[in-house]
């Protein structure tokens, strides 16, 4: 070869093996340079005169014309049962005529007719199928040679034969475009038997070698008159009858096969076809049927295994029959019945039986030998097992590696071998087992393995040094010492024990990676093997950790097989599943919170103390680490509310937390997407299609709900953006101006002072309203027309404003208004604490103590505000159970002190919360002598008593003990600070589960 690599018109071409040469060139097979794909390069010979030359090349170049054309049409023709090789490329332009033209084409699958027979009759040459790269096709030729000679596949001969004159009668007038010339059909002129290969695997015939082709005129005869279409019939008849006359002579016979090629044989050529026809249908329906019996036997399933003779054996004998036909049978079915047979022999323990199987499967085309074997040896291992646990262990073993699950196989063998000296066969099994299911890169020798050398080499260069210690220095000689020490007594105990002790029990390899820089500095290859060796343990570690952060589970514990299969002396992994198993039980009872007959501070120590053995086992996980710290905390007497904040989320891992408070402070009131409050002062229309919409009355509920200042109606009003957003709308009382003059002007001031306190319902907005002539206040009667008129809407922020306009609006006839969001009448607390609404079905005392930190809590900024709120009666107070928070309304009685507060107004506003609100919250009633639920003047509030006694009733036993003293205390005036009474509310809830 003057070269080893040739450049084409797509590809660079390396030439691998001359396969031939002859009269048409030589023939070599080759290799694309960078996809690596096989192919056959033709070209002229090397050393021939110009005249063959010019032959060689027109003959070449005619082949890879008739080629494109030829593949171009059959693989439309896909009925045909025919193809060619494609044309894959050609020299470049301009090596026309020279020894540099080439054409690259397909290389033929499947075997040539003439090489089937042979083997048929013969018997395959010693080692030869070896060359056969296809495991299927090994397996069809080595049937083939074994059928006995005369026994050539009778179904293959027929379709050659048959397919060959259908071709004919196809290309030979089919118009073709040879490159813009057209033609009317194409003549092959070289029937050979070594030409056609049979493909078994797509049942196909193929037809190369196109060099002597011809090309035909409309009347079936070449331009120069010197062939006709007849031409290849004759040698058809010719070629193939001397075929079947050496290598099938009964299927000669029985087709009556005309002697010689002359005319009158020729003729006979239809007849000849009719017969070929039908005797192929004949083979064919054999080939169905065979077909029919191998899904029949592949669908059985192993419900009916324990009643068929031997299913393996019929099954083979089926395959062989289907290879006879031509065709490779389901060896893809066949495996999978042979894995399901051995796997119902595996689950009803005969093992005996799997190793049979597995070894005849073993043989089978697609089948993973190595690892058949390696299950062949698992069952012979559980069929000679004494123990029953150890059978089981070896048995599930088994199983795993039927479905190639060899992280399983490895785990169910470590734990059968528990409680046993480790055999000889042990070592060369895991590294079977670790040459099945690693990747090819992955370092031979296990970690542990290589940390033991590690070990014995720094002990003897310790000892060589002790024995000089004069010529070496004396800090790197301690430590050596001490690094082998470290080796010895804490680094390979501890690899290989199940329970090692903290800090360095968990999954990751933290102790080693420790001191991986101190063996490099003294073995710097074997440091560095033992890193490489590391390096697929670690990233394990890390995954299983990282699902072990998700909070799966279950993902998290099958990835400790894969741990397992790279490092098979961490046996720390069999304690970290179990610790994986018992972590959704744990989480569930940390989520869960402490139950009634649980201790509080007894709860919270048992849960930190497993999950810190949980972590100690597996590994660190956010969500673990926050649980902890929370419950480090709690232990050491942080409120829960306390570590909202400075563990925000710790709520999302203990839920149970919002029992004891939501939040440290109300939550925050935020104002429907849809609104966005007016700015400064606008005028609007009052009614259906106008600016404000006044509906039916929301006082009207309970007779105790309307106020002695002012009426609630339900309303809607309209934003800046012109959406309607519902709102309560407060009018004052017209008939009561004096009276109620001054509280609306107070209302606004205290609302601006307590702008932005979570718990507050919030101002929409202020302003003064007149109702057209004939427009009436709506009852809330059906039918009955809503009120129309004219609206002046003032900014919250322009509240002074409104208290400017405020009497000279009044003398005009207009009625003042303060818009809030509304407030459902279902949650207000007397529907959810009063006696007489809830006929004696209390709240849980858990949640009237919420209720209760919560309203203390808002007094407690109220009074930081300088503002005092007086009116406590709980129809001001509304429990949203969806955000479990408290929303207060009506500040109209409320009071702002801008010099300041006395304790004795905090004082007062302590009692009146105590006698009229956290009395009614608790007990379901007011206190004695407590001023009465319906409207309540300022002055009578002024003058309403100091203190107050409770009066328990036979519903109260349901309250503990610490719940009636600190409400007796709040009733005595005991309290100034509402900080104080808020603190003692939550003690007194947090020991409700001591």
């Amino acid at each position: 070869m003057e070269s080893d690599i040739v450049s084409g018109q797509q590809s660079a071409w390396v030439l691998l093996k001359k396969l031939g040469e002859g009269d048409a060139g030589e023939v070599y097979l080759v290799e694309s340079l960078l996809e690596k794909q096989e192919a056959i390069l033709k070209r002229p010979g090397r050393s021939v005169f110009a005249s063959d030359m010019i032959r060689q090349t027109a003959q070449i170049t005619a082949e890879g014309k008739i080629l494109k054309a030829l593949s171009g049409y059959l693989d439309l023709e896909p009925g045909l049962g025919v193809r060619v090789p494609h044309l894959m490329d050609q020299s470049k332009a301009g090596t026309a005529f020279s020894d540099r033209l080439f054409i690259i084409i397909e290389r033929a699958t499947g075997f040539a007719l003439n090489d089937l027979a042979r083997v048929s009759k013969m018997g395959a040459i010693s080692g030869a199928e070896n060359s056969i790269e296809s495991v299927e096709l090994r397996r069809f030729i080595q049937v083939i040679s074994e059928s006995g000679e005369g026994c050539f596949s009778n179904r293959i001969v027929l379709q050659v034969l048959y397919t060959l004159l259908e071709t004919f009668d196809q290309v030979h007038a089919h118009p073709f475009d040879m490159d813009g010339l057209p033609v009317d059909g194409i003549l092959w002129n070289d029937v050979k038997p070594d030409h056609l290969y049979w493909d078994p695997l797509r049942a196909k015939l193929t037809i190369i070698d196109w060099g002597n082709g011809q090309f035909l005129e409309r009347d079936g005869t070449t331009k120069d008159r010197r062939f006709t279409a007849w031409e290849d019939y004759r040698q058809w008849l010719e070629g193939m009858g001397n075929f079947l006359e050496t290598y099938a002579g009964g299927l000669y016979a029985s087709l009556e096969w005309p002697r010689g090629a002359n005319s009158a044989s020729l003729e006979a050529i239809p007849a000849l076809k009719e017969r070929i026809w039908r005797a192929l249908q004949v083979e064919l329906e054999g080939l169905q049927a065979a077909r029919r019996m191998e899904l029949d036997l592949l669908r059985s399933g192993n419900s009916e295994l324990s009643s068929m003779h031997n299913p393996l054996q019929e099954l083979e004998e089926i395959h062989r029959k289907i290879i006879s036909y031509g065709e490779l049978p389901d060896f893809a079915g066949e495996l999978h019945f042979a894995l399901s047979c051995a796997a119902y022999f595996a689950r009803q323990q005969l093992m005996e039986e799997v190793r049979e199987v597995c070894d005849w499967a073993a043989t089978m085309p697609g089948s993973q030998a190595e690892g058949l074997q390696l299950t062949g040896f698992l069952a012979k291992l559980a069929s000679h097992s004494v123990d029953p646990q150890q059978r089981r262990a070896f048995a599930d073993a088994v199983e795993a590696s039927l479905q190639s699950n060899w992280g399983n196989v490895l785990w169910d063998l470590t734990i059968a071998m528990k409680d046993s000296p480790e055999p000889e066969w042990w070592y060369e099994l895991v590294t079977a087992l670790r040459r099945l299911a690693l990747p090819a890169a992955t370092p031979d020798a296990q970690p542990l393995l290589l940390a033991r050398r590690i070990y014995f080499t720094l002990q003897s260069m310790c000892n060589q040094l002790q024995d000089h210690p004069e010529s070496v220095d004396g800090a790197a000689l301690q430590r050596l010492i001490q690094l082998t020490a470290h080796l010895r007594t804490d680094i390979i105990p501890g690899w290989v024990q199940t329970d090692p002790s903290p800090p360095y029990a968990s999954l990751m390899y933290q102790d080693v990676e420790d001191i991986l820089p101190e063996i490099s500095a003294f073995l710097p290859e074997p440091g560095l093997a033992l890193e490489e060796a590391l390096q697929l343990p670690r990233q394990q570690v890390k995954e299983v950790l990282g699902e072990w952060g998700q909070g799966h589970f279950r993902e998290a514990a099958a990835g400790l097989r894969s741990l397992l299969l790279t490092d098979p002396e961490r046996r720390r992994v069999f304690q970290a599943e179990e610790a994986l198993l018992t972590a959704p039980h744990w989480l569930a009872r940390a989520q869960r919170g402490p139950q009634a007959d649980e201790h509080y501070l007894h709860f919270i120590t048992d849960v930190e103390f497993e999950g810190r053995q949980l972590r100690n086992q597996i590994g660190p996980a956010v969500w673990m680490d926050l649980i902890l710290e929370g419950c480090r905390q709690l232990r050491k007497g942080a409120w829960p509310a306390d570590l909202f904040t400075s563990l925000p989320r710790l709520v999302e891992e203990l839920p149970w937390l919002r029992r004891f408070e939501r939040a440290e402070k109300l939550p925050g009131y935020v104002a429907p997407p849809s609104f966005v409050g007016l700015p400064g002062v606008v005028k609007g229309k009052l009614g259906i299609e106008g600016d404000v919409v006044m509906l039916a009355p929301l006082d009207a509920w309970i007779p105790e709900a309307r106020g002695s200042s002012a009426r609630v109606y339900g309303g809607q009003i309209r934003d800046a953006q012109m959406n309607l957003t519902p709102a309560a709308l407060k009018l004052m009382r017209m008939d009561k101006i004096d009276y109620a003059l001054p509280l609306f002007r107070e209302e606004v001031l205290v609302m601006n002072a307590m702008l932005g306190v979570a718990g507050v319902t919030p101002l929409f907005e202020c302003g003064f309203l007149k109702l057209d002539g004939d427009s009436r206040y709506p009852t809330g009667e059906p039918g009955e027309a809503l009120p129309a008129g004219h609206v002046i809407r003032i900014a919250p922020n322009a509240y002074a404003e409104f208290n400017y306009q405020l009497e000279g609006r009044i003398a005009d006839g207009w009625t003042p208004y303060l818009a809030e969001e509304q407030r459902d009448p279902s949650t207000n607390l007397l529907a959810l604490c009063d006696a007489s609404f809830t006929a004696g079905n209390f709240l849980p005392v858990e949640d009237l103590l919420q209720i209760s930190i919560q309203i203390a809590d808002l007094l407690t900024t109220a009074h930081e505000r300088n503002v005092v709120y007086r009116d406590h009666k709980i129809l001001h107070y509304y429990w949203l159970e969806e955000i479990r928070g408290i929303y207060s309304i009506d500040w109209n009685v409320a009071r702002l002190h801008p010099e300041g507060l006395s304790d004795y107004e905090k004082q007062m506003d302590l009692v009146q919360f105590g006698a009229r609100a956290l009395h009614h919250i608790l007990t379901g009633r007011t206190a004695p002598g407590a001023l009465p639920l319906g409207p309540t003047r300022p002055e009578e509030i002024e003058q309403s008593a100091k203190e107050y006694q409770a009066q328990w009733t036979y519903d109260d036993q349901r309250l503990p003990e610490s719940v009636r003293g600190l409400l007796e205390r709040a009733l005595a005036a005991e309290y100034t600070r509402a900080a104080d009474l808020r603190d003692d509310l939550k003690q007194t809830f947090l020991h409700l589960f001591d």
